[in-house]
């Protein structure tokens, strides 16, 4: 799989999750606001940001998973991994 097949997948399921779960998890991982200053922003606690985020990363290693993209760590590179279809 390709870098280019990781950015469809990831967009394809960013555009699917709820707003609230897709808005913390990009103002945590993209913005790279802390959990308190996301949770200011919008005017919720710290918990409900943690998680509607790791609802979202969920979302996400499940929809690449099963595009064939492997979990971090697991010491394969993407491009050798076959894809299932």
């Amino acid at each position: 799989m390709l870098a280019c097949d990781l950015v469809r997948v990831v967009t394809v399921e960013l555009t699917r999750m709820s707003e609230k779960n897709r808005v913390a998890f990009v103002l945590l991982k993209e913005e790279g606001l802390s959990i308190n200053e996301a949770a200011a922003i919008l005017g919720t606690t710290p918990a409900v940001v943690r998680q509607r985020a790791h609802r979202a990363y969920i979302q996400l290693r499940t929809a690449l998973s099963v595009a064939g993209w492997p979990r971090a760590g697991d010491g394969i590179s993407p491009e050798v991994v076959p894809v299932q279809g």
